[in-house]
C-alpha cells in the first residue's frame, strides 16, 4: 500500500467499504474499540504504520478514520513503512528537500524538528531525524482543532 490509499479512507467511516478493505490489506481483523482516551490508536510497527480513528461524533462509538503515520526505522519499534509516502516525499528528504518538495509550510517548530503543512482541511507533518538529515515520519490527517 503507499501513501495514495490511506488519502481515499481518511474522514470515512469505520463500516465504508474503502475503510474495510484497507484494514483487511493491513491485516486487522480485530473490530476497533474505542478507548477511555476517546479514540482509537491502531501501532502496526511491523508495516511502519500508526493509524488514528476518531467518534464520529461526541455520543457516537462509530468511528472515523482520521489520520495515519508512516515510520522510518530509526523510530525505535518501527519498521520502515515500504510504500510511496505523501507529497512524493522520502525517508531519506532533509528539511530543505522536503520543502522544496511540498513548499513553504504553514508552521515550522525547530526544536521538535517538525515542519507543518496545511491545506484543503488536511495536515501534513513531518518529524525530521536528529541529525536533520532524513525524515523520521510523516503523520498525515486532519489538523487538531488549534491549527488553521
Amino acid at each position: 500500500m503507499d501513501a495514495s490509499q490511506f488519502e481515499l479512507c481518511l474522514g470515512k467511516t469505520e463500516d465504508t467499504p474503502e475503510v474495510t478493505a484497507m484494514l483487511a490489506a493491513l491485516g486487522v481483523t480485530k473490530k476497533l474499540k474505542l478507548g477511555s482516551e476517546g479514540y482509537v490508536r491502531l501501532k502496526l510497527a511491523s508495516q511502519g504504520l500508526l493509524l488514528s480513528f476518531v467518534p464520529e461524533d461526541p455520543k457516537s462509538s462509530r468511528l472515523v478514520f482520521s489520520g495515519v503515520q508512516f515510520y522510518s526505522d530509526v523510530e525505535e519499534g518501527f519498521t520502515r513503512f515500504a510504500g510511496a509516502l505523501p507529497g512524493g516525499l522520502t525517508f531519506s528528504d532533509t528539511p530543505a528537500q522536503a520543502r522544496a518538495r511540498l513548499g513553504k509550510p504553514t508552521e515550522i517548530m525547530k526544536d521538535f524538528r517538525l515542519d507543518h503543512w496545511i491545506a484543503d482541511g488536511r495536515q501534513l507533518t513531518v518529524r525530521y531525524t536528529k541529525p536533520l538529515d532524513g525524515i523520521a515520519h510523516v503523520l498525515r490527517g486532519f489538523p487538531r482543532k488549534d491549527r488553521k
